[in-house]
């Protein structure tokens, strides 16, 4: 981000911090829809999505007085809350499904149009499945890498971690994709 954007920011985070309201309503319009973008990635469910940036929002908005600038840029900052947010979310359903004696849903389409596309949808099914189970640290780093075009660097900050780990994170995560991959072909 320019620094003159990172300085209106600053400006905008300023003004947040003393209630004002439009400033809160530009970072978000700014903001909002790559916190969406990221959650509904990450957990699967729009409605899920809509509730974490939302609360990655609402505490921009409660800790906006406190907001250091040069310490990390906001969208940084913003990233790593909804990422930290996703994981609890997802953990905790893991935990609640662990508990629960309930079947799984069935992902498959129940009339498909056609064969081809059948198999399309159960390819892909199969791969988010293995995107799933991913341990949380390489399903978001590929998620920011990919669907958020973060930079490693980025993405170290965001999970505050190395860019080193955060290699090595993709290279796992990748492999793992690979061979889940030549399985199902």
């Amino acid at each position: 981000m320019p620094q003159d954007e990172t300085n209106h920011e600053d400006e905008l985070i300023a003004l947040v911090a003393k209630g004002d309201e439009r400033a809160f309503n530009q970072l978000v319009q700014r903001h909002g829809p790559r916190l969406h973008a990221l959650a509904t990635r990450y957990t699967g469910s729009s409605a899920d999505a809509e509730e974490i940036a939302q609360e990655a929002l609402f505490r921009l908005w409660r800790q906006a007085s406190t907001w250091q600038s040069g310490s990390a840029k906001l969208s940084t900052w913003l990233f790593r809350i909804t990422t930290n947010l996703c994981i609890d979310l997802v953990r905790k359903r893991k935990r609640q499904a662990d508990q629960s004696s309930a079947d799984p849903p069935d992902l498959m389409d129940e009339q498909p149009d056609s064969s081809t596309q059948l198999a399309a949808r159960q390819e892909l099914e199969l791969i988010q499945q293995e995107i799933d189970t991913l341990p949380d640290k390489q399903k978001m780093a590929l998620i920011l890498s990919i669907q958020q075009e973060k930079s490693h660097t980025e993405i170290a900050q965001i999970l505050n971690s190395s860019t080193g780990a955060v290699e090595q994170l993709l290279v796992r995560a990748r492999r793992s994709l690979r061979q889940a991959y030549r399985r199902i072909k």
